[in-house]
C-alpha cells in the first residue's frame, strides 16, 4: 500500500515515519523541494508518479511568533496547502 507522508523535517512526521517503517507500507517522504504543497502543479506532478492510498499531512507553518508578520506564508502552508492536498 502506497502512503505519502508530507512534512519530512517536522517532529510529528519523523515520529510517524519511524513508526510506519516497521509496517508493510510503501512510504514516500518527499522533501519540500520535491513536493511543494502550496503548488497544485507540484502536487499533481509528484502524485502522477504513483497512486497513493493514503496521504498523511504533517506539514505546517509552526513559527507562531512570526506568523503575525508572515500571514501569507502561514496561510499558504496551513490552509491552502491542506486544500491542495485534498
Amino acid at each position: 500500500m502506497n502512503v505519502l507522508l508530507v512534512g519530512k523535517t517536522g517532529m510529528l512526521s519523523q515520529e510517524i515515519n519511524l513508526r510506519l517503517q516497521s509496517l508493510t507500507f510503501d512510504l514516500d517522504v518527499p522533501s519540500r523541494k520535491e513536493l511543494d504543497i502550496t503548488s497544485i502543479s507540484s502536487i499533481k506532478s509528484y502524485t502522477e508518479k504513483k497512486s497513493y492510498r493514503y496521504i498523511i499531512n504533517c506539514a505546517a507553518y509552526t513559527q507562531v511568533d512570526l506568523a503575525e508578520d508572515k500571514k501569507e506564508l502561514a496561510f499558504s502552508i496551513n490552509a491552502q496547502g491542506v486544500k491542495n492536498l485534498s
